[in-house]
């Protein structure tokens, strides 16, 4: 428990952009208030004089906070003949600096936080606006008239606001074993392209729910193995959520969602966002390849 904790201390950026928001909001305030508080006791211990008005500790308390968000001075003011108190209030100064850059660092990058993959356990930990997209509980791979396969998933943004330079990764996991006892995860990325490119001019555009594959051909991880393959194997293959051999439709296409309303315009309807239906096989000239999934 010791090293664990040591650990969380020394990569403590991490620490505070993963931590819960209740755990972190709580921390920006005692953050300042330790802050206000040291200084408090600091400018407590100075001459009588060097601080006009400042008789109590809560009198310097709110100097402190004066001092520290500067709002300037009405009746409690340095004596600037108070070298050591001037100093005080530059140390406060530039300590506020430094914690106001570290905090709107870390806040930032909680705004950013996507999510992390746990491996092997086919769980993440999402941020809240990863939390509004939604990926399909399954896949579907069906031929092409090229002779290779595509191996999809549909994603799409609940929310009306567009993302900024979406991406989307996926991996190929596999378990492999080298004996009785020793065993190792390893890992390999799939490329993968938006089934209509020109939707976003070449790059992933989350307007609508999009269709995402990846083309498994002789560059690709998954050639040459088949549905017997994977099943006899341990792997899962990861994006936003983990995928199981049982969760691929083989042979099968996405359902489309987009459908027009009594009004005339166009909708999603996420009752079929699951939903496949049976592949139209490819042209019988380039139907058959020399590998698949």
């Amino acid at each position: 428990m010791n090293h664990k904790m040591t650990m969380y201390y020394n990569d403590m950026f991490h620490t505070l952009v993963n931590m819960p928001n209740y755990l972190f909001f709580l921390t920006f305030l005692l953050s300042y208030l330790s802050m206000y508080t040291t200084f408090a006791f600091l400018y407590m211990l100075e001459p009588d004089g060097c601080i006009t008005k400042v008789h109590q500790f809560s009198h310097a308390m709110w100097f402190s906070v004066h001092t520290s968000a500067t709002i300037g001075y009405g009746h409690m003011a340095p004596n600037p003949d108070c070298v050591s108190t001037n100093l005080l209030i530059l140390a406060e100064v530039l300590t506020t600096c430094l914690l106001q850059a570290a905090l709107l660092g870390v806040v930032y990058a909680r705004f950013r936080h996507a999510f992390w993959i746990v491996p092997g356990s086919g769980h993440v930990t999402p941020s809240k606006r990863a939390s509004t997209l939604r990926f399909s509980e399954i896949m579907a791979c069906h031929d092409q008239d090229d002779g290779t396969q595509w191996l999809c998933f549909r994603v799409a943004n609940l929310r009306q606001h567009q993302l900024l330079h979406p991406e989307v990764r996926m991996l190929f996991m596999r378990l492999v074993h080298h004996g009785p006892d020793s065993h190792e995860y390893v890992y390999s990325d799939l490329n993968v392209r938006q089934a209509r490119p020109e939707l976003g001019g070449g790059k992933l555009w989350m307007g609508v729910p999009s269709i995402l594959y990846h083309t498994v051909d002789a560059d690709s991880p998954l050639y040459g193995l088949n549905e017997e393959d994977l099943d006899e194997m341990d792997v899962e293959i990861l994006a936003r959520r983990s995928y199981f051999p049982s969760d691929i439709r083989w042979g099968h296409q996405f359902r489309p969602v987009l459908r027009r309303g009594h009004s005339g315009r166009l909708g999603v309807d996420y009752a079929d966002f699951d939903a496949t239906q049976t592949a139209a096989p490819p042209a019988p000239s380039t139907a058959e390849s020399d590998g698949g999934v």
